[in-house]
């Protein structure tokens, strides 16, 4: 299982002002704020600041069920491109040795860029993983 994103990185142990949305016993969701450091796209990082996240955590065996990290507002990355929306939601599963690691990614952004509006959507899955024999 060599190279699989692991929901519950280290770069999650950099998030910041984590708070409390709701809890309903079985899971609990905390909102938090992604600093440099939290995320692993060097490209995102130069603008961690305009970002939110909210992250599920299961309570049976603790550990990271849901993340999605999107821009609250419109913001402008670079000169002359402005993002209008930007939302990121990975979906985590049991891996064979139980830890949880991200399933599915479905990413969206849409805005501006040169005068030309742009809207793009990717998935990426994650399956049948194997121990390593």
């Amino acid at each position: 299982m060599e190279g699989v994103p692991w929901c519950a990185s280290a770069e999650m142990g950099h998030i910041a002002n984590v708070r409390v949305l709701h809890d309903d016993g079985d899971a609990a969701t905390f909102a938090f704020q992604p600093t440099r450091d939290s995320i692993r796209s060097e490209q995102a990082r130069q603008f961690a600041n305009q970002l939110r996240g909210e992250f599920t955590l299961t309570k049976s065996n603790p550990d990271i069920a849901r993340i999605h990290i999107f821009a609250p507002a419109s913001f402008s990355p670079a000169l002359l491109v402005n993002i209008t929306r930007m939302d990121i939601v990975i979906t985590c599963a049991n891996a064979p040795n139980n830890r949880r690691y991200a399933a599915e990614t479905v990413t969206e952004i849409a805005g501006v860029a040169l005068g030309q509006a742009f809207s793009e959507r990717s998935m990426q899955r994650t399956h049948d993983l194997a121990p390593a024999t």
